[in-house]
């Protein structure tokens, strides 16, 4: 809302001017005032009683609004849960290979999950699964942090990894 289309239902408003200083005056002289210093009125506020309005050049307002917006979207990281699947039964070749795989997910900066799959009578034998899942989680190292423990859940073991936070 600004300049004449701050709605007439406003009879006062508090109006902060630009060297900071408020007073609460009718909706007509905050505009009056706007407009003999040549600049905009623009409703902060309307929520509260009165409604908070600001002297301000409008159009330097709205780009450096924009300017923030793009600044915060510049520096916000967007992370993805990435899966990497094996069996008890997967080889150590492949298992190193998983593991490259996975440091480059998390150097990325991505999440990720380690599903081992046991299946059929391999669920008699749940330590070699629990070993598999260890060797893998140490072929990884120090690329990420095991932000969950492993923990059964129906046929599979899930672990979820976190990349290194790279501060100093």
């Amino acid at each position: 809302m600004v300049n004449e289309f701050i709605p007439y239902r406003f009879r006062t408003v508090r109006l902060i001017r630009p060297d900071g200083t408020s007073a609460i005056v009718s909706r007509e002289a905050a505009q009056r005032e706007a407009e003999s210093m040549q600049l905009d009125l623009y409703c902060v506020n309307p929520d509260v009683n009165p409604p908070v309005c600001k002297i301000l050049n409008y159009g330097k307002f709205q780009f450096e609004q924009k300017k923030k917006e793009k600044e915060i979207a510049r520096n916000r990281k967007d992370t993805e849960l990435k899966e990497i699947r094996f069996t008890p039964q997967t080889d150590t070749h492949d298992l190193e290979t998983k593991a490259k795989q996975a440091i480059k997910f998390l150097e990325k900066g991505n999440k990720l999950k380690v599903s081992l799959f046991v299946r059929g009578r391999m669920v008699t034998k749940m330590e070699l699964a629990e070993n598999t899942l260890k060797e893998f989680i140490e072929m990884i190292g120090t690329a990420g942090v095991v932000e969950k423990q492993p923990t059964l859940e129906g046929k599979y073991y899930f672990c979820y990894i976190s990349p290194k936070s790279k501060k100093g």
